[in-house]
C-alpha cells in the first residue's frame, strides 16, 4: 500500500491495460497502476479534471514502448521519470516529483 505523509492528497489512476502482441502473434498485456502523492490539492484537482487526457497520454506512451524495456527491472526510473513527464506536461497549477507504480504484471 503508497503510504501519504500528512498533508498530502494522493492522486490515483485506475490500471492502465496495455495490449502486446509478439512477432510470433503471441497477445500479452501489461497491467500498471500509477498513483502520485502532492501537498497541492488544486493540482489534485486538475489532474482529476484533466484524468481522460492524461490517461490517454500515458496509454500511448506505455503502448509505444517496446515490451522489453517495460519489462526489464533495471528500467523502473526511466520509466517513472518518462511517465511524470508525460503527466506534468498536461498540469498548469504545479508539477508532480514522485510517481507509485502501486501495481505492474506483464503476462
Amino acid at each position: 500500500p503508497v503510504e501519504v505523509k500528512p498533508g498530502e492528497v494522493l492522486i490515483h489512476w485506475e490500471p492502465f491495460w496495455v495490449e502486446y502482441t509478439g512477432q510470433e502473434g503471441e497477445t500479452r498485456f501489461l497491467i500498471c497502476e500509477l498513483s502520485s502523492p502532492t501537498t497541492n490539492p488544486e493540482l489534485k484537482a486538475e489532474a482529476e479534471l484533466k484524468t481522460l487526457a492524461i490517461r490517454d497520454a500515458i496509454y500511448y506512451y506505455l503502448s509505444h514502448k517496446p515490451l522489453t524495456f517495460l519489462s526489464e527491472q533495471n528500467n523502473a526510473d526511466v520509466l517513472k521519470e518518462d511517465l511524470l513527464g508525460v503527466i506534468n506536461g498536461y498540469l498548469t497549477r504545479g508539477q508532480l516529483t514522485k510517481l507509485y507504480i502501486e501495481n505492474y504484471l506483464i503476462r
